[in-house]
This record gives structure tokens, sequence and C-alpha cells, in this order.
């Protein structure tokens, strides 16, 4: 039986073995962010649009990304198609204007373009690398956690790269806009 833990409201279930199991899954399906409806669909309402990412602290400094390979920082940035997660609906993806298929992702810590692959197996964890949050700060300026990592965001490091990292504590690395193109 699902229930919501007391006091918490978090979904859980009775085990067999008796007390509350908190369904984890469940927490990281549901966006918190008030950039986010509280209703199922609601990035197809945000996506579907082209934008820039531009560092908060920096307007003219956007994500630039090449055909593929490592993005690195422009003064015009590349446009990105905002579209539903790939791996999750509720999220986004940043698909790159310059070549349909390719992704905005993180590997291995870097961020990076990437034309997604066609296996199926290939496909999932491409997916969930190319998925991301929208994390509202205040105003127009937002956070872009990763989707399967909670806690990481696309910083900006002191060479113009951008890199994955844990980024609450460092704003002015962490914080963009996303301007429409």
């Amino acid at each position: 039986m699902i229930s919501l833990l007391p006091n918490l409201g978090i979904p859980a279930f009775r085990s067999l073995a008796g007390g509350f199991r908190a369904i984890i899954a469940f927490s990281l399906m549901v966006p918190i962010s008030p950039l986010f409806a509280q209703k199922p669909g609601a990035a197809e309402e945000k996506a579907n649009r082209v934008v820039r990412i531009v560092t908060a602290g920096d307007p003219k400094r956007a994500i630039e990304a090449p055909k593929a390979g490592l993005a690195g920082s422009s003064r015009t940035g590349t446009g990105f198609r905002l579209i539903a997660g790939l791996a999750n609906p509720e999220m986004f993806s940043f698909e790159s204007t310059r070549s349909k298929g390719t992704y905005l992702r993180h590997h291995l810590w870097k961020i990076e373009v990437a034309e997604r692959p066609d296996d199926p197996i290939m496909q999932k964890d491409f997916d969930w690398e190319a998925t991301f949050k929208i994390v509202k700060v205040e105003g127009d300026v937002v956070m872009l956690e990763a989707g399967n990592r909670p806690g990481e965001f696309i910083t900006i490091e002191p060479e113009g790269r951008y890199a994955l990292a844990p980024g609450k504590n460092e704003p002015l690395r962490t914080q963009f806009k996303l301007i429409d193109k």
C-alpha cells in the first residue's frame, strides 16, 4: 500500500517486514523548481523554443558548442532547442541548432555536444547525460542540474570550458540565463 511518510509528505510503501520504505525514485521525478508547473507535461509547455545559455554574471559569455566536442564560451553562443528531457520528460534536454540530433550533455564531468547514438543500450546512458533540471534561482536566473546527478550543475571553468560540478557554493560560475534566440 502506498502512503505518505508521516510529517514528510514523501510517498512510501509498507514493506512485508513492517515499517515504511521511501520511494526515492519518486522524489527525483517530481520537479521541485518553481520554473515547473506541478502537473504532468509541464516541461513540454516550456520546451520547443530556441535559447542561448548565457552566464548570469557576464551576459557576453555564452555556451558555444561546436558540431561535436567540448563546449566553450563565446559572445554569441550556440542556439539550443529546449526540448522535453530525453530521459525524463519533466526535465529538459538542449539540442544544438547547428546539427540535428546532437545534444548538450555531461560526460566524464565535461560538458560537450555529441550525437545521440543509435544503439539502444548506449542511448539510455546518453539520454540521462543529456537531461537537465532547470532550477530557478531568482528572476530569470537558473542553474542547470544534471538529471542523473542531483546536486551537480553545469559550471564554467576559469579557462572558459564547462564542466559538471557541485555548484551551490559558486553562484557566479553556475548561474545562467536562457535567452530566446
